[in-house]
């Protein structure tokens, strides 16, 4: 299902993305791109906790509440290349890595 767009609506004003900085490429509006986590498992232990997925979660549910942002979902999928192939639907069972409150504030 797609958000239907007034007439002369660019997407990024009518989506959930509204208000992130943009750039033009190429004559057409695009997201600024965010740099890719790639931590050590040490390292990810350090900035992160442990979550095991239950029945109904979302990203954005838990970037809520455990981030303090929903808009932070991002990041816990990039913390869990291998965990999360698909950010709408996460699996029951499955333990995923949640970044702490301090390094997911460096982000916003």
């Amino acid at each position: 299902m797609s958000a239907r767009l007034h007439k002369n609506e660019h997407p990024l004003t009518a989506s959930r993305h509204a208000g992130l900085k943009t750039f033009e490429f190429n004559g057409r509006m695009e997201i600024e791109p965010r740099d890719t986590i790639d931590l050590t498992e040490e390292q990810r232990a350090i900035v992160c906790e442990t979550y095991i997925v239950q029945e109904g979660d979302r990203i954005d549910n838990l970037a809520a509440e455990m981030c303090g942002d929903s808009r932070l979902g991002w990041l816990i999928v990039e913390l869990n290349p291998l965990e999360i192939s698909d950010p709408l639907v996460l699996t029951p069972g499955a333990t995923v890595w949640i970044p702490t409150l301090d390094f997911a504030s460096r982000f916003l």
